[in-house]
Parts: C-alpha cells; sequence; structure tokens
C-alpha cells in the first residue's frame, strides 16, 4: 500500500510539473506575440498555428493540473493480487519514463531560449548555410524553359524610359522566352526591364531576384536597388561582397539566404551584418565556377535593420 501510495505521489508531481511546462509555454507564446518576436520564429502565414497552440497548451496544462489534484478512485477487489501490483508497477515504470520524455521534450525549447535569446539570423548561418547567388538554377531543374545561357532575341517593342544604361529607345527590347513554368517570370522580367532603376522590393524580393538571375544576360547594364545585409567570407575576391536576405517559408529552421554578389565602387566602408541599400549596374561574373550577378555598386547608404529582417515567398505571384 505504501509503495502504491508513493508511486501515486511521484505520479501527481510529474503531473503538476508537466502542467507548469504546458502552461509556461502558453504564457510564453503570449509574451513573444505581444513583444512581437514571432517573426523572428516563424512565418506570418504560420503565426495562426503557434498562437493556436498556445490555446492548446494552456488547455492541456489545466487538464494535467485537475488530474493532480483530483484524487483517483480505486476500487479495483484485485488490488492485493501480487501479479496485478507488479503489473501496475511495470506500467507505472513505462508511464513515467513517457512522461519524463515529455517534460526534457518541453524543458528543452525554454532552456535554448535562454542560451540563444531571439535575434535575427546573422552571417555567420549565411557561411553555415550557403548565400544562394544563382536562385534560378532550382527552378532549371524542373524545367525545359529558358537558361540564362540563351541568347537574348529581340522584338518590336521600345522602352519608353531607360536610363543611360539601358539601350537607347531606338534599340529594340529583348525576348524573355519561358515555357509553362517559367511564363510567370517571364511576364515580371517585361515589367522590370522598362524601369530606369529596378528596385529590388521587400513583397517580391525572392520573385525579383529569381527573374535577374533567370535572365541575367537581358538585364546586364540595367540599374539594380537592393536592401539586405552585408555578407562577406574568405572565398570572395578582394573587395566583392554581397547584399542578401534570408528568405523563410515557415520558420528559421527553413530559411536560406539570397542575395546578389556585388562590388564596393565607393569610398564607403562596408561591415559584416550591417544593413545597407545597395544600388549600381548589373554585370555577370564568375564565382566558385558559376556565371552569377555582379553588381557594380556606385551608391551605397547604410539603413536600419529591418524590424522584420525576413523576406517571405509570395504566394499569389502569378495567379
Amino acid at each position: 500500500m505504501n509503495e502504491d501510495r508513493t508511486s501515486r505521489t511521484d505520479e501527481r508531481m510529474m503531473r503538476l510539473f508537466c502542467a507548469c511546462l504546458l502552461l509556461g509555454w502558453s504564457l510564453m507564446i503570449v509574451y513573444m506575440t505581444r513583444q512581437q518576436l514571432m517573426p523572428l520564429y516563424v512565418a506570418p502565414r504560420m503565426e495562426w498555428l503557434v498562437k493556436g497552440s498556445a490555446l492548446v497548451c494552456y488547455i492541456l496544462g489545466i487538464f494535467q493540473v485537475y488530474m493532480a489534484v483530483v484524487p483517483t478512485k480505486h476500487n479495483d477487489p484485485t488490488a492485493c493480487n501480487c501479479a496485478s501490483i507488479e503489473t501496475k508497477h511495470n506500467r507505472g515504470f513505462a508511464s513515467s519514463l513517457s512522461s519524463c520524455s515529455a517534460a526534457i521534450t518541453l524543458l528543452l525549447p525554454f532552456i535554448l531560449t535562454v542560451v540563444w535569446p531571439p535575434m535575427p539570423l546573422s552571417s555567420q548561418t549565411a557561411a553555415l548555410k550557403g548565400v544562394q547567388f544563382t536562385p534560378s538554377t532550382s527552378l532549371k531543374q524542373w524545367t525545359s524553359g529558358p537558361t540564362s545561357s540563351l541568347p537574348a532575341s529581340e522584338e518590336n517593342t521600345t522602352p519608353s524610359d531607360q536610363t543611360s544604361e539601358s539601350p537607347p529607345s531606338s534599340s529594340k527590347v529583348p525576348i524573355f522566352e519561358a515555357d509553362e513554368f517559367t511564363q510567370m517570370y517571364a511576364d515580371l522580367a517585361k515589367q522590370l526591364y522598362n524601369k530606369d532603376v529596378i528596385v529590388v522590393t521587400e513583397e517580391k524580393y525572392m520573385e525579383i531576384i529569381l527573374t535577374l538571375d533567370l535572365y541575367k544576360e537581358q538585364f546586364a547594364g540595367k540599374r539594380i536597388r537592393i536592401p539586405g545585409f552585408v555578407y562577406q567570407d574568405k572565398e570572395m575576391e578582394k573587395g566583392r561582397f554581397a547584399i542578401a536576405r534570408f528568405s523563410m517559408q515557415c520558420c528559421t529552421a527553413d530559411a536560406s539566404p539570397f542575395g546578389i554578389l556585388s562590388v564596393n565602387n565607393t569610398k564607403q566602408t562596408i561591415k559584416a551584418d550591417n544593413w545597407v541599400e545597395g544600388e549600381g549596374v548589373l554585370t555577370i561574373a564568375k564565382h566558385e565556377n558559376n556565371q552569377v550577378m555582379l553588381l557594380n555598386v556606385d551608391s551605397l547608404r547604410s539603413i536600419p535593420a529591418k524590424e522584420d529582417p525576413y523576406v517571405y515567398p509570395d504566394f499569389n505571384f502569378g495567379s
């Protein structure tokens, strides 16, 4: 009887411990929401799931408190049977082991949050993952559509507003060849080509970067303006750096850095992880045996770090 009473006491303590963790999880999610820390962990379209989990954790926590406080009825007439006691002991051990595993799983994020406080991903993470300078490569693996090595075709269309780096008004604009998979990027390329300065915006960061890379021969000589954080590594030639952003689909675990390789032609000093907005003429260069876009930056200014440091795919793009 004493052993059974001790087992029930241990079970109640474990339930109370799990209840504290579940309620703590719920409060932590509420805190992150109020402090606007959620974008550092998940994409906006996934936030409702995390907020919903706070409610689930709260309900489960209250249920664990109820199960620990309310006494369990024992009306088993075979309670004194040795075989029954042994069976209960075995089940109790398995249950305790399962509860301990669940508790550790819930406790680990709290520990990691203390060890690594919430902060945006930086150049250190970018170095581990590797900055993507040729985002169209993955797209080309799934389609037989245009590649950046295709010669630029021409059509009888005259741009209305071009800079000195763009072809003169009498020149013809290249055709952006496409198939069913890349037609949306070709349509965007036509919109971008006639702009005086092509601005890589927050809303369509990935779509614009991919379009420029997909048709880099056609866009060579055009002026590009892009904001992002400075990334440098030892593999880059002297004077080169990248203006990059982390693209996130669901959470920071799947975030990948994308950007444009750049050359600083200004007198402004750059430092890793500083946020800048660079503008210059787009050219093509070789980097790690790949043909990549190279931005000859002639205008560079420091900008405040973005409140939301990540960019997200536009799921309505092409629809």
